[in-house]
């Protein structure tokens, strides 16, 4: 896989997405043969390389994606997530 990165101080941000989305899905691919199959039929795969998450009573999660279509990041996406109940953990 080759990549190419190029971008200010304003495109830092989404290299670094692109970048761990490209990381996390040749990981994905190096462990599951099956996977990258799929991916190779896929239109566009998103991936969200980390998500936080924590809590205690009241939980939160947040992470940062990218959507690879053709070998590069198209589109950039947040998730965020909370709850509420009997939990504790991160």
């Amino acid at each position: 896989m080759k990549v190419i990165i190029v971008g200010g101080v304003a495109g830092g941000r989404r290299v670094r997405r692109a970048c761990a989305g490209w990381i996390a899905l040749g990981d994905l691919y190096a462990k599951s043969p099956s996977a990258k199959t799929m991916g190779e039929k896929a239109i566009g795969i998103i991936v969200f390389p980390g998500i936080v998450k924590g809590g205690f009573i009241v939980g939160g999660q947040y992470g940062e994606g990218a959507l690879i279509k053709d070998g590069k990041a198209v589109a950039y996406y947040n998730t965020v997530a909370a709850s509420y109940g009997l939990q504790a953990g991160l």
